[in-house]
């Protein structure tokens, strides 16, 4: 193991530093990435005592396990492939941490990013989760996402994407926060019951993120924070990807919307999943058209309906802010112009 070298402590106040961070990567053959993602990270300038790195392989074979070894970090090696949910509440298990952060392999954070997230969840117990400002590794004037939110018509999509890195200057609220990045205390974590690995991949980050809402947390993007993200470090095919998708809304709409929003919200999770079947069909896109329609039976089954609705642990505080009607039909904008893309 390769031995971390001190870094010169912050200058962020004492209920900042006292707080010990677990960072848990879940990484499936990315070698292209892990590396410079945990250099960023030991380069960052959190106290380095206080930070712990943990990586936890997903089975790979590609080599980078072998990479992972000669790293700082503490490497879990997962016995099978259960998907991303799963891996993040294994690293979560041998945590130390008073606090989680939960990152993406095809990431690299930028210098002093971790103290503001840190400090947000120190001085607010209502706050359940915070989101760094997710910014184009490619494009460092343009914003990937500040977390995630959820239309009026049950499509969700990643606040403020494609805007300019300096529009957003102020904390805001927001549905879910984004699964390339965001930190949680240790202790809210285990009280939500970690992430649905029914799931796989895919929604897993909104889902969390409704749970949390019906818990009564809130979940804020804080703009004095910012992480670079690859956004090409999947290998999972695109027809998987639009299957996991649509079949995933589904699913965590039925365990999390109350019982006035869920007719609205399955109905027009329904449309979108009718309307990319059809477009994908008219494209020639026969593959992706046999996942839509896969996960429109697997979705809509009673079996597994029914099965996501007895997995609700809490609705006593249901907190589902959907976007208005109006903020909805200019945010799926921009969500439909990357959607068809592939």
């Amino acid at each position: 193991m390769d031995k971390i070298v001190s870094t010169k402590k912050s200058s962020a106040n004492n209920l900042t530093l006292n707080k010990k961070v677990s960072v848990i990567i879940v990484n499936y053959n990315g070698i292209k990435f892990i590396e410079d993602c945990v250099r960023s990270l030991i380069s960052s300038g959190y106290p380095n005592e206080l930070l712990e790195i943990i990586v936890v392989d997903n089975c790979s074979n590609d080599g980078s396990t072998q990479l992972i070894e000669h790293l700082p970090v503490k490497l879990i090696r997962a016995k099978e492939n259960r998907g991303w949910g799963a891996g993040n509440n294994l690293g979560a298990k041998y945590a130390n941490g008073d606090i989680l952060l939960f990152l993406n392999p095809d990431t690299e954070v930028k210098f002093g990013f971790l103290q503001p997230l840190v400090q947000a969840l120190s001085i607010d117990d209502n706050l359940g989760a915070v989101s760094p400002k997710i910014i184009y590794f490619n494009d460092k004037n343009k914003i990937n996402s500040l977390g995630l939110f959820l239309s009026y018509f049950s499509i969700s999509g990643a606040l403020g994407k494609g805007e300019n890195f300096d529009k957003f200057s102020k904390e805001m609220e927001v549905f879910a926060p984004s699964g390339a990045c965001f930190a949680i205390r240790k202790d809210v974590f285990q009280k939500s019951g970690g992430f649905d690995e029914d799931l796989f991949m895919y929604c897993d980050d909104l889902e969390f993120g409704w749970s949390l809402r019906n818990f009564g947390y809130s979940i804020k993007f804080i703009p004095n924070s910012s992480v670079f993200h690859k956004e090409y470090g999947s290998t999972l095919p695109r027809p998987k990807y639009y299957y996991f998708n649509l079949r995933n809304t589904f699913w965590a709409v039925s365990k999390h919307a109350s019982s006035t929003q869920l007719p609205r919200l399955l109905f027009f999770a329904f449309l979108l999943g009718l309307g990319e079947f059809i477009i994908f069909r008219l494209k020639g896109k026969k593959e992706h058209a046999d996942a839509i329609l896969q996960a429109l039976r697997d979705a809509i089954s009673n079996d597994n309906l029914s099965r996501m609705r007895r997995k609700v642990v809490q609705r006593n505080k249901n907190n589902t802010k959907t976007l208005s009607l109006f903020e909805s039909i200019f945010a799926l904008k921009r969500v439909f112009t990357t959607h068809f893309k592939n």
